[in-house]
């Protein structure tokens, strides 16, 4: 999924690499959907490639982006239901 100025996507993972890697990972409540977004840059690009051709990440260091992010959802979504 891809917006005008924004990169868009729902998956936790990639989001988490994306964040790992020091991309600023914004997310959205689209649809009672969570979706993950980031500025378009020639970095973002290079690092999806390498996330898509499994770049190798420490263990910890990524589960904790992962752990980082399904907690923002969970915010979100229990701020949107009032």
């Amino acid at each position: 999924m891809q917006t005008k100025k924004n990169y868009s996507t729902r998956d936790l993972q990639e989001a988490a690499y994306l964040k790992f890697r020091g991309i600023p990972i914004n997310l959205e409540l689209i649809n009672s959907l969570v979706v993950f977004t980031a500025p378009f840059s020639d970095e973002l690009y290079r690092l999806i490639a390498a996330y898509n051709m499994d770049d190798a990440v420490p263990v910890m260091t990524y589960s904790a982006a992962i752990r980082a992010l399904k907690a923002q959802m969970f915010a979100l979504k229990e701020a949107h239901r009032g």
